[in-house]
């Protein structure tokens, strides 16, 4: 079976999630709600080189769903290798920047300053849309599209900052940055307008219907198709350029360096409370943002999620390096039931969290009995 612009979805993958133990336990959508899901097998050979075997089910590059926070994922890679085409020997990642993000942004404070480096851990561990939309001034939706599709991403359409009731047809302006080192500027860069309209019209809608900024109902599907686009199979693979880089061509990864790669996997697999910079956040629950983690004690999940008008994303991959256990999983689930879409949607929410759960769960429990010719060392990834 093949979908309209995708792989084929695999007979036993889909026999397997239609079976499956934890799943059937908590709510189903698989019979009613747009669901995509890739899982990428791994096996190592004796030289702990990976191999992949990738399943799909319903993965459609056509099927529209909100993206939400996981358009992070590609904005951090994006601007570390901004920095690094930049080649200036005095700017890295923790060189302190200042910005005007738009006026409407709540959480951004006039002249503060932040780096590269403390607004991808915020970003990526905290799913903190003030320090999305900082990075968003400096890389810039131009130069984050031209990236993305020189590495194979054309479908993806990062067009807009985050947490804006109203994107109206995007975000195309964008404003200064300064890059300083005590009082000399190391880079500035000017505000920018990018030309998004010059982009191919879309036509995205999802559901029945909708509540506005204002709170005034809708009856007819929201139109999505001036919102940010990252279909799912895009953001798998730019996971996987991530944590794999060496089973990328050079045209498909990011230009990273070691030190860059470590921020990433340090940003997107520790918890909340493990910021030796940004203890304050020390609060926030383990599991916080990571759906698809089962409960099982030494699973490492590198991973990013995103959550709004009940679309529910999640990108991972999961290391347990005490039963060597290792894989890849990508899902995005909607709960709408004809409930109105709007940017917060508690009850749909906590379904669509349910069922990722248990998705990651029989992945997981099936892995763990699955048998390996060679027993993989995942070592490295403890000490992210």
């Amino acid at each position: 079976m093949r979908s309209g612009k995708g792989p084929a979805t695999d007979p036993w993958f889909q026999d397997f999630l239609h079976t499956s133990r934890p799943l059937n336990a908590v709510l189903q959508p698989l019979n009613t709600g747009p669901v995509q899901v890739v899982y990428t097998r791994i096996d190592r050979d004796a030289r702990n080189v990976a191999y992949f075997h990738d399943f799909y089910y319903q993965v459609d590059a056509e099927r529209y769903f909100y993206p939400a926070s996981t358009v992070k994922l590609p904005m951090a890679a994006a601007a570390l290798e901004k920095i690094n085409l930049l080649g200036l020997p005095r700017l890295t990642v923790n060189t302190p920047y200042y910005t005007t993000a738009m006026p409407l942004d709540t959480g951004y404070q006039a002249g503060q300053a932040s780096s590269v480096a403390t607004d991808i851990e915020k970003m990526l561990t905290l799913s903190s849309n003030t320090a999305f939309n900082r990075l968003y001034q400096f890389t810039g939706p131009c130069t984050l599209q031209a990236m993305l599709g020189a590495k194979g991403y054309a479908d993806a359409d990062i067009r807009h900052q985050l947490g804006f009731s109203d994107i109206g047809t995007g975000h195309p302006d964008t404003a200064p940055c300064r890059f300083v080192e005590g009082d000399t500027v190391i880079y500035e860069q000017p505000g920018a307008h990018c030309h998004l309209a010059a982009a191919p019209p879309r036509h995205d809608h999802a559901g029945t219907a909708f509540l506005d900024g204002q709170g005034r109902l809708h009856r007819q599907p929201m139109n999505f198709s001036f919102r940010n686009r990252l279909p799912l199979l895009n953001l798998h693979k730019i996971l996987q350029s991530i944590i794999f880089p060496e089973c990328v061509t050079f045209e498909q990864g990011f230009r990273l360096t070691d030190t860059d790669r470590r921020l990433l996997l340090r940003s997107l697999g520790q918890w909340p409370r493990q910021m030796e910079n940004l203890p304050a956040h020390a609060d926030y629950p383990d599991h916080y943002a990571k759906f698809l983690l089962p409960d099982v004690p030494g699973v490492r999940c590198f991973n990013k999620a995103g959550w709004a008008f009940g679309f529910l994303t999640d990108t991972a991959y999961f290391a347990d390096p005490v039963r060597g256990i290792e894989f890849c999983l990508s899902a995005t689930v909607a709960f709408h039931d004809g409930t109105p879409l709007q940017a917060n949607m508690p009850e749909q929410e906590q379904a669509g969290k349910q069922w990722l759960k248990a998705l990651g769960t029989a992945v997981y429990e099936y892995e763990l009995h699955r048998p390996k010719k060679y027993y993989p060392d995942l070592q490295r990834y403890t000490e992210y």
